[in-house]
């Protein structure tokens, strides 16, 4: 017969054993082969462990919603709750002043400027940039969704695109594929073909023609900006072999082009007189050239492009051949770096050290970027906060704010401006808060914001560069009548 007293002594044995265990188990767990780790709790979480303090974000999105409903989305001079300026190196609050100039005059010059918007997967599908795109070309001019690739690996919010199932995309991040013979990817640091590299032939020997198709439309879902456009560009590089494109709008068959591309860099254009309910490309080659790219914009205003390189940390650029980088930044006429990357670092950051490595590294990067193209302007966003589960709850990562320092020395030592998004969202644990937010601002994985989310942090950030290109024209304007008076003295 079992007394009470047996139960109650094998339950204390039970938990003193227990105990024992969390006393002595390594608080990092014991790793069991690369992918599996055991953890066991340890006696002071377990018995004293206090729920982390997450993140009122009610204010932040009060003047997130307030920027959304106001058309200029000006901003005051205060930094509000959760807002960040644009911060710029020490001895130079101009860092971005030849690129507002540019902005400035983009309406009356009837020319294009243009903005690369780089980042990792946080930006996919056109996410923060549609919304920084639409409102740039509300105010300063220009329509279009930008660059887009010949072969698309997840849907954007701006155009419908289908490919024929023939096109293979290429990229300098990631898995880089190892048959790729050369380093020459472009500024969407990928390229699409139609043919493999290794020649195909026919059954009687000779190489085989292919052929491939691309077709495009104005996404319903967009932004109306971004519906309209009168000019496509198609950038590829050379062949052996010559190629074959012929342009249907609205299934009408309107323009022909066959030749040989021998340029590093290969443009063909062509102006609608509105914008067409669809396009259709059609190819025809024995040898595919590299498409890096095709555009779809007006010649003037400003464009943001999306270019998402997904598992990126921003370290790939010196990977990619340089003068094809800086010609095609030429020819798109970019005046603007948007880099927004550090994601994909963080959780692989194990301590400070690894941090600093980091950021040196990618100092490295954008001084490769502006010695592809001297003068080039840059801003870096920092990472967003990210969470990890720590036993029930969810948590910063602790190396989060040194991965943020990081890059925000690399680029104010390359002479960039720098946006604390971290911060500008709420700053440590403040993710679960828009996770948890009605409706969700940030998915379930802690790291990537949901499409509204994505919508309030591209307004907080294009709060913090109007700030910054409303400085500029006050600067400017209390310089003018100085450099009237010096006119007037010579």
């Amino acid at each position: 017969m079992v007394k009470p007293r047996h139960i109650l002594l094998f339950i204390a044995s039970v938990l003193s054993m227990l105990g024992a265990i969390m006393l002595v188990f390594p608080s990092e767990g014991i790793k069991l082969g690369d992918l599996t780790t055991l953890k066991f709790p340890q006696i002071q979480k377990f018995f004293f462990d206090e729920k982390p303090q997450y993140v009122d974000i009610s204010n932040i999105i009060a003047e997130a919603d307030s920027s959304l409903n106001d058309n200029e989305s000006l901003v005051n001079e205060e930094e509000k709750p959760g807002k960040q300026f644009l911060q710029f190196p020490p001895d130079n609050n101009g860092a971005l002043d030849n690129f507002f100039k540019k902005l400035e005059s983009a309406k009356s010059e009837n020319k294009l400027v243009r903005i690369l918007h780089l980042g990792d997967s946080q930006i996919e599908g056109d996410r923060i940039s549609a919304f920084l795109r639409n409102k740039l070309q509300q105010k300063f001019g220009g329509n279009g969704p930008g660059l887009l690739s010949l072969l698309e690996i997840f849907p954007r919010s701006t155009v419908v695109q289908q490919s024929s199932d023939n096109w293979k995309r290429y990229t300098n991040f990631g898995k880089v594929d190892e048959e790729v013979p050369h380093s020459k990817y472009g500024v969407m640091m990928s390229f699409s073909k139609f043919t493999p590299f290794i020649t195909v032939r026919d059954s009687t020997g000779k190489r085989k023609r292919h052929q491939a198709w691309v077709k495009i439309k104005p996404s319903a879902s967009a932004y109306v900006t971004s519906k309209i456009f009168t000019r496509m560009r198609l950038f590829y590089g050379p062949s052996s072999d010559s190629l074959s494109i012929a342009l249907l709008v609205n299934d009408e068959p309107t323009a022909k082009l066959t030749e040989l591309p021998y340029k590093q860099l290969n443009v063909f254009e062509y102006h609608f007189s509105s914008t067409p309910e669809s396009l259709e490309l059609l190819f025809e080659s024995k040898t595919s050239p590299d498409f890096y790219a095709m555009e779809l914009a007006s010649p003037s205003g400003v464009m943001l492009d999306n270019i998402a390189l997904r598992g990126s940390s921003g370290t790939d650029f010196v990977k990619t051949d340089q003068q094809l980088f800086a010609r095609m930044m030429d020819e798109l006429n970019t005046e603007l770096l948007l880099l927004q990357f550090g994601g994909n670092a963080v959780p692989y950051i194990k301590d400070e050290e690894a941090a600093v490595r980091y950021g040196n590294w990618f100092y490295t990067q954008l001084m490769y970027l502006k010695k592809a193209k001297p003068g080039i302007a840059i801003i870096v966003i920092g990472p967003s906060d990210m969470s990890y589960k720590e036993g029930e709850n969810y948590v910063s990562y602790p190396l989060l704010p040194n991965v943020r320092d990081a890059l925000k020395e690399a680029t104010l030592k390359a002479g960039g401006a720098f946006w604390d998004m971290y911060n500008a969202m709420g700053g440590k644990n403040s993710m679960p808060s828009w996770v948890n937010s009605d409706p969700p601002l940030a998915a379930p994985d802690y790291t990537h914001f949901s499409p509204k989310g994505a919508t309030y942090i591209a307004e907080l950030f294009y709060d913090a560069l109007i700030a910054a290109y409303n400085d500029y024209l006050k600067r400017k304007k209390k310089e003018e009548p100085i450099k009237a008076e010096e006119a007037d003295v010579q």
